[in-house]
């Protein structure tokens, strides 16, 4: 089978690592962490929400951040994002004049913020050093 010539780099320990429940602690450092003044999603609500208010909606944001990574069932209409088309150039006419972008939730933004920052651990045990052009890496390995 191919599934045995492929090795697994992801050890029991580290698939824990990935899909434990989080913290309270981790994502509340989490919401911290992201820009508060990127653009908001669908719901409306960004950053600068969230962080000042945090103490009143904890409860909730975390309830539903926990609910997610212990069933792998998101609540309704958090993945709803926006897909726009933002000009590179003035006078942008052909679609490779624009760049594509995606505006999503703020709670799914919390929830990718959490597996990239478990993921950034197990970054050099996922990749190998040898396969990189280290002058060229530094923008993609640093976080």
């Amino acid at each position: 089978m191919v599934a045995q010539l492929i090795p697994s780099l992801v050890i029991n320990v580290d698939n824990d690592l990935l899909c434990r429940t989080p913290l309270s602690s981790e994502i509340k450092s989490a919401v911290f962490d992201l820009d508060g003044d990127g653009a908001s999603g669908p719901d409306g609500f960004y950053g600068h929400f969230y962080q000042p208010f945090l103490d009143n909606v904890a409860t909730d944001v975390v309830n539903s951040m926990q609910e997610f990574f212990s069933t792998g069932v998101m609540v309704r209409h958090v993945n709803s994002n926006l897909i726009v088309l933002v000009p590179k150039v003035p006078g942008a006419k052909a679609m490779g004049d624009y760049r594509p972008i995606c505006l999503a939730n703020f709670q799914f933004k919390i929830i990718i913020k959490i597996i990239a920052d478990r993921l950034h651990l197990l970054l050099y045990t996922l990749f190998s050093l040898n396969n990189v052009d280290l002058s060229r890496s530094e923008t993609y390995l640093t976080v």
